[in-house]
């Protein structure tokens, strides 16, 4: 087996496109003396302001040296028809003069049906921030996390990284890192923090700001333990998560960014009401990372909000049992993550049928990594579901939900799950909702999974003119 890397290694994404349309098809290592390749990046701009989304790459192999290779991912977005395999470069949305015209959503669907990164995953195009976080797991042998960093702006950005572990900051000074124009480049965190349980990763940056997210995958000896992507989120004091329930195991992960204490409390908002989850009720130390257990709190997907008395940084991790390994009594592992939701009345949402095609697509591709003993890979059946989550506890506060024309009534305090209508449609609300997207794949090594949160988060209705282009 590829001997896995122990020092932070910068990874240059040879990105076709790094913004709302683009994905990744191919990386190279970013070695000293080596002239990256300079590919522009198409952006959203909208009259009188403009607004850029980055969107993550596919697959990432955490052992390749040169040329490190990656998955080209399948995207959905509310600006670009696509078949899933070629993305258009350039597409224009006009609106008239004073006329509302949708926010631009778009979501990256990646995954293996098979090999040692066997996992789905389904990961929102962002806007680009100059601070924020992402809460991945452990540093330790068999563990590989994978920091993907994208500039879809015209300048080079400057970020720097600081890392928290369960005992506090694990830095010095934090690391700095040079994210060209147009460019994406991943970075082993590993080497920075190596034997870390869990770690949370504050990353700033200057300019406009870049978009962040991290690839984790395992290995429990040879056999595969799962592998996922996972947004970056934003301190808050209270936050929504949607689609947490039937997992063989799951946990929370929380970091205190501030130098005080946080006091928080978990409440799990079902399909009968809302109410604290025994055990969640805690004081967590400044500066530090906590894993908390939710396993079997709920057999459906629900929701859960964490509330803190300071701001807080937090995000799910979850896992199934998956099918046999190689004719023994041990399985393989399913990994997936749910970051934290949007608040929304309105948003476009892509159907079934799309969703079954990217996944197809994507789960039916040859595995970036064969396993050690041979197994099979490929995809049979997709289903979806979307999780309703209305946490106001006021009678006064139900919502109605208007799902692609099917009228759906949610209750304050309450989550609803609904079956995807098959055709892309809308989402609409009375009241202020958080929804996800929860998809499911059968493969012939167990069921993978993957939640997408529905919106673009840290984005207002915009007016006039939007184009989309290099």
């Amino acid at each position: 087996m590829t001997e896995r890397m122990n020092k932070p290694v910068a990874l240059l994404a040879s990105l076709g496109a790094l913004a709302l349309l683009g994905l990744a098809a191919s990386a190279t290592t970013f070695l000293s003396g080596e002239e990256p390749t300079t590919i522009e990046t198409p952006v959203i701009t909208a009259a009188p302001s403009s607004v850029t989304l980055a969107c993550p790459p596919g697959i990432i192999d955490p052992f390749a040296s040169t040329p490190a290779t990656t998955t080209a991912g399948h995207i959905w977005s509310t600006l670009a028809p696509t078949d899933g395999d070629e993305l258009a470069r350039s597409i224009t949305a006009s609106g008239a003069p004073n006329e509302e015209i949708s926010v631009p959503t778009g979501v990256v669907i990646t995954g293996q049906g098979g090999g040692e990164l066997l996992g789905l995953s389904a990961t929102g195009c962002s806007l680009p921030s100059g601070d924020q976080w992402i809460l991945t797991g452990s540093t330790y042998a068999g563990n590989d996390v994978v920091l993907a960093l994208a500039n879809p702006s015209a300048t080079p950005a400057t970020v720097s990284v600081t890392g928290y572990g369960p005992i506090g900051l694990l830095d010095d000074a934090p690391h700095t890192l040079t994210v060209p124009a147009g460019k994406t480049i991943t970075v082993v965190p590993s080497g920075w923090y190596p034997d870390e349980e869990r770690i949370a990763l504050h990353i700033e940056s200057d300019s406009v700001g870049i978009s962040a997210w991290a690839q984790t995958s395992r290995l429990d000896g040879e056999i595969p333990a799962g592998a996922t992507w996972s947004a970056s989120t934003k301190p808050a004091t209270q936050v929504v998560f949607a689609g947490l329930g039937g997992e063989t195991a799951s946990l929370l992960r929380i970091g205190v960014p501030g130098e005080d204490p946080a006091s928080i409390q978990v409440t799990l908002i079902g399909e009968d009401g809302s109410k604290v989850v025994e055990g969640t009720e805690l004081e967590i130390d400044a500066q530090t990372v906590l894993d908390i257990p939710l396993t079997g709190i709920a057999s459906t997907a629900s929701g859960i909000m964490v509330t803190s008395d300071a701001p807080v940084v937090s995000a799910i991790e979850q896992s199934w049992d998956g099918g046999k390994w190689a004719q023994t009594d041990q399985t393989w592992t399913i990994l997936s993550s749910i970051a934290t939701a949007n608040a929304l009345s309105k948003a476009d949402v892509p159907g079934l049928t799309t969703l079954s095609d990217l996944v197809t697509k994507e789960l039916s591709a040859t595995p970036l990594r064969a396993t050690s003993l041979e197994s099979n890979s490929g995809v049979s059946d997709v289903t979806a579901q979307m999780v309703l989550v209305n946490p106001l506890t006021d009678a006064s506060s139900d919502a109605t939900v208007s799902v692609a024309g099917r009228e759906v009534q949610v209750p304050a305090g309450t989550s609803t799950v609904v079956d995807l209508p098959r055709d892309d449609g809308k989402v609409t609300s009375d009241q202020q909702i958080y929804a996800s997207i929860v998809v499911s794949a059968t493969t012939p090594n167990g069921v993978v999974h993957a939640t997408w949160n529905v919106g673009t988060g840290g984005l207002a209705t915009q007016q006039a003119r939007v184009h989309v282009g290099p």
